[in-house]
């Protein structure tokens, strides 16, 4: 297994998003890195690796702020939760005679993401259990599109408890606003209430329903290691060997997707507007995801041959470069 110095953190697209729902200050940056660095190992990578607490950066003046906690308890596996700098700060008061209302506070804080994760777990199992029911064979078309619509919202409000989260309650000014614009789980909210506007499309279904299985083990594994160990080393193998087959095929399935958008939008049965959203969706997929990347350059390279093939008309070469 690949150990966690020769690790290649900037290649795993996972890695990219884990960081992104992270405010690391400016100063000390490299401390602060390294501290999500380990938590995303044993989170995602190895489950046994044992985090050794960095040496902590110097700070002369006394008065200054201690660092952010990056993860709200040790149980949480899930990344969508391990982040919650936000509540942490809040939940955060000074050392004086208040010291009942920051236990009352930090109370509050630990409720509240109990009910964020615990609702994002049923959100999860119910879009799953949606997606393998609307393929059921002889249900008829009303059943069908009546689990696709229920798949539709739980992965809506899944998403949406994600970024309350990460990001806290709503705040309108333009640092929140900015925040959620680059969040991820921000664009996938959006993305499925577009789907809402037009027929039923399966193929959303499939890279959502892959997505969400992989996160169920992560934030699940912790909680079964402490009823069967053995049934949890179980899911930690299979998430290690099926995780980067699995995304790679979700790429094939977004790609797919974008260009059954685009015959919708020339048939009449689906909108402009939605293929115009998924495609931004797309771009923003391809800086960020290697497995889309690496899927798009290789249709791209694919491309480039065929019209630059020798046998290939050359007035179709002039019009493709």
């Amino acid at each position: 297994m690949t150990t966690f110095e020769s690790y290649c953190f900037e290649e795993d697209s996972n890695w990219v998003e884990y960081k992104n729902k992270f405010e690391i200050p400016p100063e000390n940056s490299d401390y602060y890195l390294l501290r999500v660095k380990k938590k995303f190992y044993r989170q995602f990578i190895d489950p046994n690796y044992e985090i050794s607490k960095p040496q902590p950066p110097s700070q002369d003046p006394p008065s200054s702020p201690s660092p952010p906690t990056y993860s709200t308890s040790s149980s949480t596996s899930d990344s969508t939760f391990s982040s919650s700098t936000q509540s942490d700060r809040t939940n955060r008061t000074p050392a004086s005679s208040r010291g009942n209302t920051q236990t009352t506070t930090s109370s509050s804080g630990e409720l509240l993401q109990k009910f964020y994760q615990y609702s994002w777990i049923f959100c999860n199992i119910g879009l799953i259990i949606c997606t393998i029911l609307s393929f059921v064979p002889y249900i008829g078309p009303y059943w069908s599109n009546l689990f696709y619509k229920l798949f539709l919202t739980f992965s809506c409000f899944s998403y949406a408890i994600s970024l309350l989260s990460t990001l806290g309650l709503p705040q309108f000014n333009r640092e929140y606003l900015y925040r959620v614009s680059e969040n991820e789980n921000a664009h996938s909210l959006f993305l499925c209430l577009l789907f809402f506007i037009i027929q039923p499309v399966g193929l959303i279904m499939i890279p959502i329903v892959v997505y969400s299985f992989f996160h169920l083990l992560l934030c699940l594994q912790p909680r079964v290691q402490k009823i069967n160990p053995q049934l949890a080393s179980k899911m930690a193998t299979f998430h290690q060997t099926y995780l980067a087959q699995s995304l790679s095929l979700c790429a094939s399935f977004e790609l797919t997707l974008f260009a059954s958008l685009i015959f919708m939008s020339f048939t009449g049965t689906g909108s402009i507007l939605v293929t115009f959203g998924y495609f931004q969706f797309l771009k923003r997929r391809y800086r960020t995801n290697v497995y889309t990347r690496q899927l798009t350059d290789s249709i791209k390279v694919n491309i480039d041959r065929l019209f630059y093939h020798p046998s290939c008309p050359t007035f179709l070469t002039t019009i493709y470069a």
